[in-house]
């Protein structure tokens, strides 16, 4: 018929090589799934982007651009990438459970994978110092579940604004220029800030 047959198999090839491999074709899947719009801003909806990683299938939209089909998938583990100018991933769920950063491994076609949009940024702003106090310039770091969000640069007085940050939990951290090694200071991990940042708010 119309499916592909695939066999993946992940193997560590030593200096002694490797044999009795055993692939097993089985056929291409497909997943469907939803994105909605919760946009406090009242902006018309914007074009969405989505990929699977490693690359797998042919994506097609919906008419009204609210619904998806990526046929020809392997299967096998994947991280689910999108973006949407200008606003962030406010959650992702595939069978129920919550996937936001991390992989799903699909087997089977499902049409249980939601995706959700907003754009109730936050801020936050602040100033650096050094350990007397004084203003510096320097890097501030957000990150949030282990993971690098963003990077800015402060201005010479110390003081920063993130005009645009998805609302949430987060730790942030200063890195401040090494003259020694033309490059900047690893953060301490020890000395981190936790940082709320509220909807629609200001931190």
């Amino acid at each position: 018929g119309d499916k592909s047959f695939f066999a993946i198999q992940d193997v560590n090839v030593g200096s002694g090589g490797f044999e009795n491999l055993r692939l097993s074709a089985l056929p291409s899947i497909s997943i469907s799934g939803t994105v909605r719009f919760e946009l406090a801003s009242g902006q018309p909806k914007p074009k969405v982007r989505l990929d699977l990683l490693p690359d797998s299938g042919s994506l097609a939209w919906d008419e009204g651009g609210d619904s998806f089909t990526i046929s020809n998938v392997i299967p096998r583990k994947y991280r689910i990438v999108t973006f949407a100018e200008p606003v962030y991933v406010r959650s992702m769920k595939f069978q129920g459970r919550d996937v936001l950063g991390q992989e799903i491994e699909l087997t089977a076609p499902t049409d249980q994978l939601e995706i959700v949009f907003a754009d109730d940024f936050g801020r936050l702003e602040g100033t650096i110092t050094d350990a007397d106090g004084k203003p510096l310039a320097a890097s501030v770091l957000l990150e949030r579940d282990g993971v690098q969000q963003m990077v800015l640069q402060s201005e010479n007085n110390g003081r920063f604004a993130m005009p645009k940050i998805p609302p949430g939990h987060y730790t942030a951290w200063a890195i401040a220029a090494d003259p020694r090694i033309a490059g900047y200071t690893e953060p301490n991990r020890d000395s981190g800030t936790p940082v709320d940042v509220p909807p629609r708010g200001s931190a």
